[in-house]
């Protein structure tokens, strides 16, 4: 079985997402799923995955969760 790589993320404002989306679109990775939400002590957590590289962000923004949820990553 192979090994997966995950890279965790804290993402704390929409300038930063947006660069970092943008990192994440051009290396092809996609949404994979979803969890908590950005009020809650968790926080939003989204991971990304692409082969055996998953990218897991947390954030506490509203707006970085609700682009999360409406990217074009899914």
């Amino acid at each position: 079985m192979d090994d997966i790589n995950l890279i965790k993320r804290k993402v704390e404002s929409l300038d930063k997402w947006e660069l970092f989306k943008t990192e994440l679109i051009e290396k092809g990775y996609k949404l994979w799923q979803m969890q908590y939400g950005y009020d809650s002590p968790e926080g939003f957590h989204a991971w990304f995955w692409k082969g055996n590289n998953q990218v897991e962000v947390v954030t506490y923004d509203r707006d970085v969760q609700k682009d999360i949820v409406s990217s074009e990553l899914s």
